[in-house]
């Protein structure tokens, strides 16, 4: 997990080549989260995900963390999506960044179909 921790956070990717390659490591997240154990899943997803999300000082991870969720909603479930995640995506309903709140709006849809 730490190679998809350095993508999404460390500042040694340059920000064009983390935009060319972001739908592929969503989508290789996903098939990864697939195979985890769900102990797993949680400690290792799911804090970087909360992570991204709460990042008050860059809208780009808030973005991006929000596109992860939409694709990993299910493979958390109905009790992680009701006790963690339902309330971050609330939080950003109201986030002072326009394009934040727009995308939250985009993804909500799916992701409330787990939770």
């Amino acid at each position: 997990m730490q190679i998809y921790y350095d993508f999404f956070r460390s500042e040694e990717v340059e920000e064009s080549t983390r935009e060319e390659l972001k739908e592929q490591a969503v989508e290789q997240l996903a098939k990864v989260s697939k195979v985890l154990t769900e102990e797993d899943r949680n400690d290792k997803i799911l804090s970087l995900l909360l992570e991204m999300l709460k990042d008050d000082s860059d809208e780009e991870k808030r973005i991006l963390g929000l596109e992860i969720l939409d694709c990993l909603a299910g493979d958390f479930g109905q009790e992680v999506c009701e006790n963690y995640l339902i309330y971050e995506i609330v939080s950003l309903q109201e986030d002072p960044v326009y394009r934040v709140r727009k995308e939250c709006v985009k993804r909500i849809v799916n992701i409330s179909k787990v939770c």
